[in-house]
């Protein structure tokens, strides 16, 4: 039986019950069960207005007050009497909610209006019906988040102020475009004294700049962006970071959206400022299509003016995306958009700033497909990135036998054909070294089957070996110190080393490709022995380069920076990219040696 309940304390003395009551005041926060009598006696028992002031007004561990729970339970009655004696309806619970909040949340409207009307005077109704809780919230604003139409337009009539803001910056019309609540938007909108307090509450921005419209085009509210349009909102408004409508609409895959948009801007020059806005890092909506793969909106937008040529922060077009995420279908429109071969050419070949083209990025994400379509439209795999890796390289290091044959088959040329399977990465480095270091078999014997191979070793700073070796386990490092102890100094001054390829798949413990590497040399001797020349001739080059540069200024900066471990000094001192152009005269065919 509840506490509540008088029947309990039926055969109590009154003293004793007196007692209980000031106990009860002090210590438990009682749900009355709408027992008015019972709460009434328990009053009337307590000695003075302190302590009735005290028992009535008493929270519990939430911050709930008797006539909190009162009007939580409907009971109206029990509301008006503890009213009538005293109780405090500005009192909140944790969290910053006051009755009001509870009253629009629950929609009981009779109830709030007992509340308002039992306050003293206008400056605290106004206090209490636009009291905030913790994140901000106003009654009203609970009343339009819960759809209480009636309460919201009793709120508004009373003074509930339409332009309060939560934490975080959001105002009615951002709640109501979020919630999907038009005929909520509708009352408030109704309700704004002129065409000023209009536009400023449907464009006003949140902390990260999102406006009302911009929430009905994320959450694809149509009705409602048509709505906020008709009344003046900016559809040029971005966020920061720069996004704006189009860019969000196109994110979320609606084009139906888009074309409202679109069909409310008033010409040419806006709708061309709308589709080709690119937010801070380089991103417009046609971007954000190519990301989710919409053909339909692509097309649409590329039928109305977007730029396909425009690229995000790093240099990537439109192409290196698509390559990214395998979207052939929606590449193939953009190609075939092109009306002039050369901005076509332009745009397959497009280097980031790195240097990295699309058929760079299709071969390191193994889209086979993408590849074939690129080079059947003239993509160039001759195009090398900063460290001097092109296409070839990325597929030996992934293992990708399929994309290298692919890269291969498309090279008609004997000349370029060599060039593909001997070029080297800046520290030297051809496929076939890499896949020796990198563990691909299947790539190793492939290339040793191809005529043009070469194994020409790589010449690095024992240094830059040391540390790109010591990420790998201990036994490779270890193996990588001996051949430095045993074999630096093939240059001059001690500090650069000789790798072959032999030597790096026997350091990184591929023994398969050990054997195929052996067995390839036994059966070639006279290649090899042509290309232990060429080596010898190129560390040559190498050693006159060094004495060259021995007794000149440039060297002593280099050595300077070189003992003092800057290693970012040496290489701008240009004694790094000397080497590099020595390498690139041992490879060309006028300088080679022929027996």
């Amino acid at each position: 039986m509840a506490l509540g309940d008088g029947r309990v304390f039926r055969n109590i003395k009154e003293e004793s019950l007196k007692a209980l009551a000031r106990f009860i005041a002090v210590n438990i926060k009682v749900d009355w069960a709408g027992n008015i009598e019972f709460l009434n006696f328990f009053i009337k028992s307590l000695p003075n207005d302190a302590a009735r002031n005290e028992f009535i007004n008493k929270q519990s561990d939430n911050g709930a007050t008797s006539l909190y729970m009162a009007f939580q339970n409907g009971k109206k009655d029990i509301v008006e009497y503890l009213l009538s004696i005293g109780a405090d309806c500005t009192v909140c619970i944790n969290g910053g909610w006051s009755i009001a909040h509870l009253a629009c949340q629950n929609g009981n409207l009779e109830m709030l209006k007992t509340i308002i009307k039992s306050l003293s005077n206008d400056t605290v109704r106004n206090e209490f019906i636009n009291k905030q809780s913790d994140d901000g919230s106003t009654p009203l604003y609970f009343a339009c988040q819960h759809n209480k139409k009636d309460i919201a337009e009793y709120l508004l009539s009373i003074g509930g102020d339409y332009n309060v803001c939560q934490k975080g910056g959001w105002n009615l019309a951002h709640l109501a475009c979020g919630n999907g609540k038009l005929a909520i938007l509708k009352l408030i909108i109704k309700s704004l004294p002129d065409d000023v307090a209009r536009s400023e509450l449907v464009n006003k921005q949140s902390d990260n700049g999102t406006t009302p419209l911009h929430l009905a085009c994320q959450y694809n509210k149509k009705d409602m962006a048509e709505y906020l349009l008709s009344i003046g909102a900016d559809y040029k408004v971005c966020q920061k970071g720069g996004r704006n409508v189009a860019h969000l609409a196109g994110e979320q895959g609606n084009i139906e959206m888009l074309k409202l948009i679109i069909k409310n801007l008033p010409d040419d020059a806006s709708r061309n400022e709308l589709v080709n806005q690119h937010d801070q890092h380089g991103v417009t909506p046609l971007y954000l299509v190519f990301q989710i793969g919409n053909k339909d909106i692509a097309e649409y937008l590329l039928s109305i003016g977007a730029d396909c040529k425009i690229c995000i922060k790093g240099g990537w077009n439109l192409a290196h995306l698509a390559c990214i995420k395998g979207k052939l279908a929606i590449l193939k429109l953009i190609i075939e958009s092109f009306t002039d071969d050369i901005l076509r050419n332009e745009f397959i070949n497009k280097q980031s700033d790195d240097g990295s083209t699309p058929l760079h990025f299709a071969c390191q994400y193994n889209k086979k497909n993408i590849t074939e379509y690129l080079l059947s439209v003239g993509a160039d795999y001759s195009f090398q990135d900063d460290t001097g890796c092109g296409p070839m390289h990325v597929a030996a290091s992934n293992g990708d036998l399929e994309m290298l044959k692919t890269l291969l088959v498309s090279s008609t040329d004997n000349a370029m054909r060599h060039r593909l399977i001997n070029d080297r990465v800046a520290g030297g480095g051809t496929p076939l070294f890499i896949a020796c270091q990198k563990g691909h078999l299947n790539i190793v014997k492939f290339l040793l089957s191809c005529r043009e191979v070469s194994l020409q070793p790589l010449i690095r700073h024992n240094e830059d070996l040391v540390d790109f070796y010591s990420g790998n386990n201990r036994v490779v490092e270890k193996r990588m110190n001996v051949k430095l102890q045993n074999e630096s100094g093939v240059i001059q001054y001690k500090d650069k080393t000789q790798i072959s390829v032999l030597d790096i798949a026997a350091i990184m413990g591929h023994k398969e490709i050990t054997i195929a590497l052996n067995v390839y040399i036994n059966k070639n001797p006279d290649k090899y022995r042509l290309q232990e020349k060429e080596s010898q001739w190129e560390r040559q080059l190498c050693k006159d380069f060094s004495i060259m540069m021995y007794s000149s200024r440039l060297h002593k900066k280099f050595q300077s920076a070189y003992e003092s471990g800057q290693k970012e000094d040496r290489e701008r001192s240009g004694y790094g990219e000397g080497a590099m152009t020595v390498y690139n005269l041992a490879d060309t065919k006028v300088l080679r040696i022929k027996v």
